[in-house]
C-alpha cells in the first residue's frame, strides 16, 4: 500500500511538468534561412588520404540505407590529399566584375604545406566574439560605413 501510495503521489507530482514538456509544432522564420543545417558525411574524418572511389561509394550507400538521407543528411564531401587554391564564389558581383580561378592540386605534399599554413594562421588567429564586436571603436565602425557604400555601388 505505501508503494502504491508513493507512487501516486510522484504521478501526481510529474504530471504537470509532463504536460509542459510535450513538444509542439516547430517555429520558423520564413525568411529563406535553412531550418537544419546543411548536414553530411566528410571522409577526411574517417580516411584522412586513404580513400577510393569504391569506399566512397559504399559510405554514401551506407548513409543511404541507414535513413541519414531520410533523417537530412544530404552531402558526401570526398576530402582526401587535394588542395584548391583560389576563390569560386558564385554571387553576382564575383560572376560579373571578378576574373577568379580555381587551382586544384592533387599533391599530399602541396596539401601539408597549405594545411601547415592554416595552421599557423589559426595560431595567430583570435576569437571576436559579439559584445566585444558591438564595443568596436567608432573610426573603425566609419571605416565599414565607407567600405559597405563603395561596395554596394557595384
Amino acid at each position: 500500500m505505501r508503494r502504491l501510495t508513493t507512487m501516486l503521489a510522484a504521478a501526481l507530482l510529474l504530471l504537470p511538468g509532463a504536460a509542459t514538456l510535450a513538444p509542439g509544432a516547430a517555429q520558423a522564420l520564413e525568411n529563406g534561412v535553412a531550418r537544419t543545417p546543411p548536414m553530411g558525411w566528410n571522409s577526411w574524418n574517417t580516411f584522412g588520404c586513404n580513400i577510393s572511389e569504391s569506399l566512397i561509394r559504399q559510405m554514401a550507400d551506407a548513409m543511404a540505407s541507414s535513413g541519414m538521407r531520410d533523417a537530412g543528411y544530404q552531402y558526401v564531401v570526398v576530402d582526401d590529399c587535394w588542395s584548391i587554391v583560389g576563390s569560386a564564389n558564385l554571387d553576382e558581383r564575383s560572376m560579373e566584375l571578378n576574373e577568379e580561378n580555381v587551382l586544384g592540386i592533387a599533391d599530399p605534399d602541396v596539401a601539408g604545406t597549405i594545411a601547415e599554413g592554416v595552421e599557423r594562421d589559426i595560431e595567430r588567429s583570435r576569437e571576436v566574439r559579439l559584445q566585444d564586436w558591438s564595443k568596436r571603436p567608432w573610426w573603425q565602425r566609419g571605416l565599414e560605413t565607407i567600405a559597405k557604400a563603395l561596395i554596394e555601388q557595384y
